[in-house]
C-alpha cells in the first residue's frame, strides 16, 4: 500500500506543475532513492516521460486513458495550499487519509532547513496512533470495543475540531490536526502540522487558526475536483 500511496503522490505532483526531481522530492518527501525508482519505472511504462528540456510530464499512456474515458483525474491534495501553510507556521505539514485500520501520508511539505518533522509519503500509521488518526477516529463511525474514556476524549475532539499530540514513536514531536470535510458530514482526509513540541507549543492557537483555514481551502480544492 505505501508504494502505492507514493506512486499517486508523485503523479499528482507532476499533474500540479512538479518539472524536476528535486521539485517532486520536495512536495512529496520522498527519500531520493526511492524517488529515482519510482520515476525510472513510472517513465518506462510511458506513465511519466521526460520532455526534450528534461523536464518531467504526464506520460503517453494517461493521456491515453483520460482521452478514453473524458474523465477528470480526481485531486488527492492542492500542494499550493500545503506549502501556504507551511510559509504561515514555518512547520512541517502533512495531508493524511484514511485507509481502512490506518492512515498514510499522501502529502508532505516540510522547511528546506532546521529542526523538523519529517513524515516521508506512503508512511502509513494506526488510527489510534497520533492526533491525525484521532481525527479520523472521531468523524467517523466509532468502532465497537471503544471504552467509555476514549468515547469521550473522541467526542471533545469533534466539539473543538481538532486533535494534539504525539504519536507513540516521537514523543518529543507535536502535532495539530484538522479534519478536511469532503461533503456534508465525510471526513476522510486530516490536515497536521508538526514539528519539535517545544516550538509547537507556545503556538498551538496561531497554529490552529491557520490550519482551520487551509482546510477549508482544501476541501474547496476537492469539490471543485469532484
Amino acid at each position: 500500500m505505501a508504494n502505492v500511496v507514493r506512486i499517486l503522490a508523485v503523479m499528482d505532483a507532476v499533474s500540479r506543475g512538479a518539472r524536476s526531481p528535486s521539485d517532486i522530492r520536495r512536495v512529496t518527501g520522498i527519500p531520493h532513492s526511492t524517488l529515482h525508482r519510482i520515476m525510472r519505472e513510472l517513465t518506462e511504462q510511458d506513465i511519466l516521460r521526460r520532455d526534450e528540456d528534461g523536464g518531467i510530464s504526464i506520460g503517453a499512456r494517461i493521456r491515453a486513458w483520460a482521452d478514453d474515458t473524458g474523465a477528470k483525474p480526481e485531486a488527492s491534495t492542492d500542494y499550493a495550499v500545503l506549502e501556504r501553510l507551511l510559509g504561515q507556521c514555518g512547520e512541517s505539514v502533512q495531508h493524511f487519509r484514511r485507509m481502512g485500520e490506518s492512515y498514510a501520508c499522501v502529502a508532505s511539505v516540510e522547511p528546506a532547513d532546521g529542526l523538523r518533522d519529517t513524515v516521508p509519503v506512503g508512511s502509513a500509521f494506526p488510527l489510534r496512533d497520533g492526533p491525525a488518526g484521532r481525527i479520523l477516529l472521531a468523524y467517523s463511525a466509532e468502532p465497537a470495543g471503544l471504552s467509555e474514556r476514549e468515547r469521550r476524549k473522541l467526542s471533545v475532539i469533534r466539539d473543538q475540531g481538532y486533535a494534539m499530540g504525539s504519536r507513540e514513536a516521537e514523543k518529543d514531536v507535536l502535532g495539530i490536526a484538522v479534519p478536511v470535510h469532503e461533503g456534508h458530514t465525510r471526513v476522510n482526509s486530516a490536515l497536521c502540522v508538526s514539528g519539535p513540541a517545544w516550538r509547537m507549543g507556545p503556538r498551538a492557537e496561531e497554529i490552529r487558526s491557520h490550519l482551520a483555514a487551509a482546510a477549508q481551502d482544501l476541501r474547496r480544492t476537492l469539490r471543485d475536483a469532484a
